[in-house]
């Protein structure tokens, strides 16, 4: 789908800790008009650190997981992690109950949040509309 909007993606491998400093030459030397960061555990583990690099290299940063808006990246769409394994922990009280988990309905997350963080907008110097910040479920100053 990139392509067909006219966007390059540059994959940036993260798999050991020390991929880090490579990872962010990479974003300084490229100069990306954006960065879409999954969360992989040892990414997850540095959030804090990539959005410090986000910020320094004034690029938008997005995610599809609310706490790493809320550790600086400037917004994040997806579904509400927290209350996602709250959900799950009834399905475990079920099957320790005596459940059987054959027949448990599977159910699909029904709920998306758009997370936006304010204060790294203003570090980066990004006016964003309007319209999106009345549809964010949530804005961090």
């Amino acid at each position: 789908m990139a392509p067909h909007l006219g966007l390059i993606v540059l994959p940036i491998r993260i798999s050991k800790a020390n991929d880090f400093d490579e990872a962010f030459a990479t974003v300084a030397f490229e100069r990306p008009q954006a960065l879409q960061v999954h969360p992989t555990p040892i990414v997850f583990a540095r959030r804090a650190k990539i959005a410090a690099c986000g910020i320094e290299q004034h690029l938008p940063t997005t995610s599809a997981f609310g706490v790493l808006t809320r550790d600086g990246l400037l917004m994040s769409y997806g579904y509400n992690d927290a209350a996602s394994w709250r959900h799950t922990a009834s399905y475990v009280d079920r099957i320790f109950r005596g459940g059987n988990p054959a027949e448990m309905a599977v159910e699909q997350v029904d709920k998306f949040e758009l997370i936006i963080n304010l204060k790294t907008a203003r570090a980066i110097g990004i006016d964003l509309p309007q319209r999106l910040l009345a549809r964010a479920d949530e804005l961090i100053e």
